[in-house]
Order: structure tokens, then sequence, then C-alpha cells
């Protein structure tokens, strides 16, 4: 769960991209992670640098796997297929019960644009393909109006 929630979280990728990922898709020596053409839901293929959290977790999850083995995996060796009751569980043990999986899209695509990554970037790495989708995503909170206003009352008047 950790795994799958840390990449969801960092890139935005839907958990049917994640649940297919293969270990031959990830290179812990250059630091990538490639969803192949066609293997995605707008059939665009894309490759992301790890992150060293994403790195250090996707290490273990590969561990004595061959390339064409799933990354995602219980502790049988079966693919992950379904998670809802783990993260059911999970929602409701860190108090957020009822939190949709979905919801870390949006919030990598938030991530990645408060942390000054360009838009174009972004969409890229989460892989919206249209800009009006990714603006969906990319709403704008009461907190993030009030950092603008915030802003805004510190300029300097000229």
């Amino acid at each position: 769960m950790r795994t799958l929630l840390e990449l969801a979280h960092t890139y935005g990728w839907r958990h049917s991209e994640l649940l297919s990922l293969r270990v031959a898709q990830v290179s812990i020596a250059d630091r990538t992670i490639r969803l192949d053409p066609g293997e995605t839901k707008n059939d665009n293929g894309r490759e992301v640098t790890m992150t060293p959290l994403v790195r250090q977790l996707l290490q273990e999850c590969i561990r004595s796997k061959q390339p064409e083995d799933f990354v995602l995996t219980r502790k049988d060796g079966k693919a992950v297929e379904d998670f809802r009751s783990a993260w059911r569980n999970a929602t409701t043990a860190a108090g957020v019960p009822g939190l949709l999986f979905h919801d870390q899209r949006r919030t990598a695509v938030r991530n990645m644009i408060r942390a000054g990554i360009p838009e174009r970037v972004a969409i890229q790495i989460s892989g919206h393909k249209t800009r009006s989708i990714f603006d969906r995503y990319n709403v704008a909170s009461q907190t993030d109006i009030q950092d603008a206003v915030t802003k805004l009352s510190q300029r300097t008047v000229r």
C-alpha cells in the first residue's frame, strides 16, 4: 500500500496504470519509471524520474523479481488487483474515511503546481490529455486564495 500511495501521490497516476506496472518498466540504475504507449488511459506513454523515496520503495518492491513480474504484489507474490478493503482500512485509521484513491491524482497535480513545476510538465507527468481536464484537477483552495491576498498585501505600493 505504501508504494502504491506514494506513486499516486507523487505522480498523479491512475490506479490502473500503477497496478499494471511491470519490473521491466522500472530502472533503479537510471532512476526512471516508464509507462509504455498503449498501456495508459490516453494511450500515451510517459517516463518520469524517481524521487529518492519512490526509488527506495520500488527497490524493495522489485527485489528478486523477474522483468515480466508485476511491481506491486501481495506477500504471496500475486499481483495486486483490488485494494479497496485495504484502502478503506487505511483511510479510516488515518482519520479520513471516505477519501478516494483517485483524490491522490488531484493532490499530485496541486502539489506539482505549488512546487513551481511548470504546468506543461505537470500535465506530461500526470498524463492528462487535455488542458481543460488538467484544470479540473488543479483547483484553487481557500488557502491558495488567502496566500494570494497575503502576497498582494505585502507588495510595496508605487
